[in-house]
């Protein structure tokens, strides 16, 4: 597990994995694969339960988009 420090919103689609993230102040929430998620910027919990892909885009890193 780890936290992230987002600097604006990330849109990520997962293409393999599962986890379940919990932004700071939020409720967590279980992505899977097929999933389309959007984070909000700040603080948020990763706790990976299967290796994660995911295809995302940041508006802090516009235009670029990336596939992890």
């Amino acid at each position: 597990s780890r936290t992230l420090t987002l600097d604006d919103v990330e849109k990520s689609y997962f293409l393999e994995g599962s986890a379940t993230l919990t932004p700071e102040g939020g409720a967590p929430v279980t992505v899977n694969k097929g999933d389309l998620v959007v984070v909000p910027a700040g603080r948020c919990h990763w706790q990976v339960h299967a290796a994660v892909r995911r295809h995302y885009r940041s508006e802090a890193l516009s235009p670029a988009c990336c596939i992890v």
